[in-house]
């Protein structure tokens, strides 16, 4: 599984604070890859199952929520350095 602690994100490799594009870029690339491990999941869960592909369904539908809002941030930014 991904690992998207805040605290791991603000920090660099040697504990200097990163940019703020920067630690945003790692996020998307966090939330593409949990998006990407739900997706599969889904498609190689059970076919007798129930509640598993809903509740991955449940997950894949907040990652991509979570993606949109940040995409949309990153969207602003970019628009506001223009």
């Amino acid at each position: 599984m991904v690992d998207c602690f805040a605290e791991q994100r603000r920090l660099g490799p040697t504990g200097t604070r990163l940019d703020v594009g920067t630690v945003e870029l790692v996020e998307l690339d966090c939330l593409t890859a949990r998006l990407n491990e739900h997706r599969s999941s889904r498609e190689t869960t059970p076919k007798g199952h129930i509640g598993w592909p809903r509740e991955i369904d449940s997950q894949i539908l907040y990652v991509e929520a979570q993606r949109e809002r940040l995409v949309g941030h990153l969207t602003r930014q970019v628009l506001y350095r223009m």
